[in-house]
C-alpha cells in the first residue's frame, strides 16, 4: 500500500446519476467534499457521464474541478480548457436507424451534439427527462435536420418493458450500421458509435497525462459505468449499482445517498 500522503490513484473517474448524485439528483455533500479534497491532493477528478457537456459541466463547476470532462458515455471529451480531446460520433446509417423511432408516441429520443441537446418534438417521456437533468434546455429541429449534425449519441426513453421490446428490433440493425448500445437506467438505451465506452474515454484521459493504468479509479452503479470500472486499476460500485457491476467493481461502498463516493475516494483512493 502506499503511502498516506500519497494518493494510490492519480485519476479518478465519477458516474453522475445514482453515484455522485444522490437521489434528489444533486451531488452528495460529503461525497462532494471528498472530491474536493482529492483534488487538492492532486488527483485528477473526471466527472464521466451519459450526459451532454452542457449537462455535465455546471456539476463540475460546482465541484471547483479544473480537469478533464468524459461525455456522452465517451464519444465526447474535453480537456480543461474544454478543448475536444476525444470525438467518436454516431454512424450517420446507425442514427437514421435510430431515427425512424422519433414519431414513436410510446417513446421519446434524445439526440446530443457536440454543443446540444435536440429533441425532435416534445413528449412526456421528454419532460420526465428534462426534470432529471434540469440544467439543460433542449432545441427542436427535424429528423432531416438532425441528420445533418454531427451525433455523438441518440437515447431512447420509454418504459422498461417497451424499451426491451423496441430494442429486440433495432439493436441488431444498428449494431449492423457501426453502432452500438448501452444503457444507464432502467429506462434508457442508448445508441453510440461501435467501441465507444467511458473506459475508453479514461484511457484517452491517462494517455494525455501520462499516468499508467494501475493509477487510474473509476466508480460507477449502471451497464454504462462497465468499461471504466473494468479499465480502472482501482475499482468501486455504489452499494445501489446493479449487481453486473459490483460483481465487476474491486470494491463496493455505500450507496449514493449514503456517500459512498466519498468512502471510495478516503478509503481506497486517498488511502486515509
Amino acid at each position: 500500500m502506499n503511502p498516506k500522503n500519497q494518493p494510490a490513484a492519480r485519476l479518478l473517474a465519477v458516474d453522475l446519476d445514482h453515484t455522485l448524485l444522490d437521489s434528489r439528483r444533486k451531488p452528495h455533500p460529503v461525497s462532494a467534499a471528498a472530491i474536493r479534497r482529492a483534488a487538492s491532493r492532486g488527483v485528477h477528478v473526471v466527472l464521466a457521464s451519459g450526459r451532454s457537456l452542457q449537462s455535465i459541466l455546471p456539476f463540475a463547476e460546482e465541484l471547483e474541478l479544473q480537469s478533464f470532462v468524459i461525455g456522452c458515455n465517451g464519444a465526447h471529451v474535453v480537456d480543461e480548457a474544454r478543448k475536444t480531446v476525444l470525438s467518436r460520433p454516431l454512424p450517420l446509417a446507425a442514427a437514421r436507424l435510430a431515427l425512424t423511432l422519433a414519431e414513436d408516441p410510446n417513446l421519446h429520443l434524445s439526440i446530443y451534439t457536440t454543443d446540444a441537446l435536440v429533441f425532435v418534438r416534445d413528449s412526456e417521456w421528454g419532460d420526465v427527462y428534462l426534470s432529471r437533468v434540469r440544467n439543460v434546455a433542449p432545441i427542436y429541429a427535424s429528423a432531416a435536420e438532425v441528420e445533418k449534425m454531427e451525433i455523438m449519441k441518440i437515447m431512447l426513453l420509454a418504459e422498461p418493458e417497451y424499451k426491451r421490446r423496441v430494442g429486440k428490433e433495432i439493436v441488431g440493425p444498428i449494431e449492423a450500421a457501426g453502432g452500438e448500445a448501452t444503457e444507464s437506467e432502467a429506462e434508457y438505451l442508448e445508441f453510440l458509435a461501435a467501441g465507444v465506452d467511458k473506459g475508453e474515454g479514461l484511457r484517452a484521459i491517462a494517455e494525455k497525462l501520462g499516468i499508467p493504468q494501475a493509477q487510474t479509479a473509476a466508480i460507477g452503479d449502471y451497464f454504462n459505468d462497465l468499461g471504466m470500472i473494468q479499465y480502472a486499476g482501482i475499482s468501486g460500485a455504489v452499494a445501489n449499482a446493479d449487481e453486473a457491476v459490483k460483481r465487476a467493481a474491486r470494491h463496493v461502498v455505500a450507496s449514493n445517498d449514503e456517500g459512498g463516493v466519498a468512502e471510495f475516494i478516503d478509503t481506497f483512493v486517498l488511502n486515509e
